[in-house]
């Protein structure tokens, strides 16, 4: 069907640009752990990158029948939307899915007027769907729909000034799995502070709110449920996610 396709940053290889979509293929990310043989026998311990994903090429192969005038001017202009920038790509065939990566376009200008090419992304190794917001003003367990952990947003509005707020489980040590609080001093009525796990910072009206926290792992859920502990009562704590998948 020629108008199956590929959107780019929100521009459809078909319906946009008038391209014929031929091929699209991405590979299973490889993992990155590291494993070391033991002395004793044919036996290996995880060293690193347990759960770890290696980026991956997201491959589109797209024809075209224009003149050799109009070909060059539109690749061209698709080069300098999307040639060595940070983009995201969406399947027809995968609604609701996205990648995100940087694109290369693999081509030369010729001077023939029916040609296909192809365009190459660098991707995450993991495909996203759009974030999820779950709201809590109690303790509770909720429900991440991603097959991997996935970092997430906590957005805290108190109730009451110089309050200090600890929320148990959406921190984990790396190691042992074991939970960990996260801490945010200080508080103010009424105004959100913002602990970003993707990233990695935590803002109160745009203002640095880092020091006044006690916490060493940023937020993250994982995958199922996970039981949301809070110490003492809020307006609202609302929590996003994208959900990853491979």
């Amino acid at each position: 069907m020629d108008e199956y396709g590929v959107k780019i940053n929100g521009m459809h290889t078909y319906r946009d640009w008038g391209l014929k979509c031929l091929e699209v293929s991405i590979g299973i990310p490889e993992s990155e752990k590291e494993k070391i043989k033991q002395s004793s026998g044919n036996t290996y311990t995880v060293v690193s990158g347990e759960g770890q994903y290696e980026q991956r090429a997201l491959r589109i192969v797209l024809d075209h029948e224009d003149t050799m005038e109009e070909w060059q001017q539109k690749l061209t202009e698709i080069a300098g939307k999307i040639n060595g920038k940070e983009v995201v790509v969406e399947l027809d065939s995968d609604p609701g899915a996205y990648y995100i990566g940087t694109a290369t376009v693999v081509t030369e200008k010729n001077d023939y007027a029916y040609s296909d090419f192809e365009i190459s992304v660098l991707v995450d190794p993991f495909k996203y769907k759009d974030y999820v917001s779950i709201t809590v003003s109690s303790s509770g367990k909720i429900t991440a729909e991603t097959d991997f952990e996935t970092p997430c947003i906590v957005e805290i509005t108190p109730l009451n000034d110089n309050s200090d707020l600890t929320i148990t489980g959406i921190a984990r040590d790396p190691i042992t799995g074991e939970d960990e609080p996260v801490t945010i001093k200080n508080l103010k009525k009424s105004i959100p502070v913002i602990v970003d796990g993707e990233t990695c910072t935590v803002t109160q009206q745009g203002a640095n709110k880092y020091p006044e926290t006690d916490f060493w792992e940023f937020p993250s859920l994982l995958p199922g449920e996970n039981q949301i502990t809070l110490s003492n009562a809020v307006n609202t704590v609302t929590i996003k996610y994208r959900p990853r998948y491979i």
